[in-house]
Order: C-alpha cells, then sequence, then structure tokens
C-alpha cells in the first residue's frame, strides 16, 4: 500500500486493518520545473497590508474559503488581495459572500487556471498561497506547485499537509483557530525579509520534484518486483 502522506497511511492502516507492507510516496504534481524557467527573480520584502495571495483549487465547503472570507476584518490586515482560482459547488455561495461584505474589489473568483509555464507564471505573481482546509485532504499537489515556484503557504495541517512542513511556510497542527496566527506570522516573516524563496524551492526540489519522486517509485516498484520474483 502506498500512501500520499505519512498521516494518510496511518490513517488507511488504522481504519482497515491493513498489516501488510506500506510506505508513504507523495503524488507526482505539475512537474513545473521540466517546462517553466523557475529562476526567480529577486524579491523585495513587501510592504505592511500589501500582501497578494491566492487559493488554487476545488470551491468546496471543506477547502475553508467561506470561513476565510467570514473573517476578513483580521485577514484584511495583512492580505491586500485575495485571487480564487478554480471551480465547485461552493462558487455561488462565495460570489454572494463576497458581494454581501463588500469585498468584490479585493477578493475575486477567476475561475480555471492554467498548467505548465502559464501556471508556473501565474503562481509567481503571489506572495503566498492559503489552504485554510478543514475536510478529508490527502496532500494537495497544489501546495507542491507552490513550492517549485518559490512561493510560500500557510495552510491547515490535515491529511497529509504535514510532511510538507518547511521553514519558510506555516502549516497548523490541524486545528483551524490556529490558522490566522498562522497567517499573521508568514506575514510577518515575509514583511521582515525572513523568507528565502531560493530555500523553499531547494526544499522542493531535493524532496518533492518530478526526478526525486520518479527515483522513489521506481525503487519502490523495483524492490515488490524483486519480492515476488522471490
Amino acid at each position: 500500500m502506498v500512501g500520499q502522506g505519512r498521516p494518510v497511511e496511518a490513517l488507511f492502516r488504522e481504519s482497515f486493518g491493513w498489516t501488510g507492507p506500506s510506505v508513504t510516496i507523495p503524488a507526482l504534481s505539475d512537474p513545473l520545473e521540466l517546462v517553466a524557467d523557475l529562476t526567480l527573480p529577486p524579491r523585495p520584502a513587501p510592504a505592511p497590508g500589501s500582501l497578494k495571495a491566492c487559493y488554487f483549487g476545488r470551491l468546496a465547503p471543506h477547502k475553508g474559503l467561506g470561513w476565510l472570507i467570514e473573517r476578513w476584518d483580521t485577514v484584511g490586515q495583512d492580505i491586500a488581495s485575495l485571487d480564487i482560482w478554480g471551480a465547485g459547488p461552493e462558487e455561488a455561495e462565495l460570489r454572494v459572500t463576497i458581494a454581501t461584505r463588500g469585498l468584490g474589489d479585493r477578493i475575486r473568483l477567476l475561475g480555471r487556471f492554467p498548467g505548465g509555464a502559464d501556471y508556473a507564471a501565474l503562481l509567481q505573481n503571489y506572495d503566498l498561497e492559503v489552504l485554510p482546509t478543514y475536510g478529508a485532504e490527502g496532500a494537495p499537489l497544489v501546495l507542491l506547485e507552490a513550492m517549485a515556484c518559490g512561493v510560500p503557504f500557510v495552510a491547515n495541517g490535515v491529511g497529509g499537509i504535514p510532511d510538507y512542513a518547511n521553514v519558510d511556510c506555516r502549516i497548523t497542527s490541524g486545528d483551524l483557530d490556529e490558522f490566522l496566527p498562522a497567517l499573521r506570522s508568514l506575514a510577518t516573516a515575509l514583511y521582515a525579509g525572513d523568507i528565502d524563496h531560493t530555500r523553499l524551492q531547494r526544499h522542493y526540489l531535493e524532496h518533492f520534484s518530478y526526478k526525486t519522486l520518479c527515483d522513489r517509485w521506481e525503487a519502490f516498484l523495483q524492490d515488490l518486483v524483486g519480492e515476488t520474483r522471490a
């Protein structure tokens, strides 16, 4: 059994009474390093209150976007704008919430997003990515893709998300009450110039790149074939 994240693997073993062999290998994200120039230009520290944030993914209640928008009085102290990319069943409700709160000039629903080099270029326009999810999660590929582009993220640590921990991002313990303090922590670090975008990208390349994960899959399959033949 192969799990996308260590917590996911552990939950499967517990839920199904799995006693056979298992391993954690993250899923392959969009291999942006193979299709785009990810060279990072110098990024000056942003001014307080000027952060441009993004969300990429399905628009569903458990992703926490409605929760985040309802707390905009706090969030908006640091985030000047939030671009939400994706589609899903919560889209209409989110549009109403944004309009009702008069936030249309700061929060935009932008629909489906591109892939490949265009996706990488789009990601690098932002200061940070947010993922306030509180439901069932595996190991969201959008966070790997953000790291590939040197874009830090703040995420609620459910599912396999804790496996992505690094010094340039913020991940909660899985308690959504920790999300806004984590967001504030990341914002403060960005203002101070303490986030090293090159270090973040290097963390991705060393642990989650297309080549790294292909090598891990190949080793796993070779071991599996060897056990079968034995």
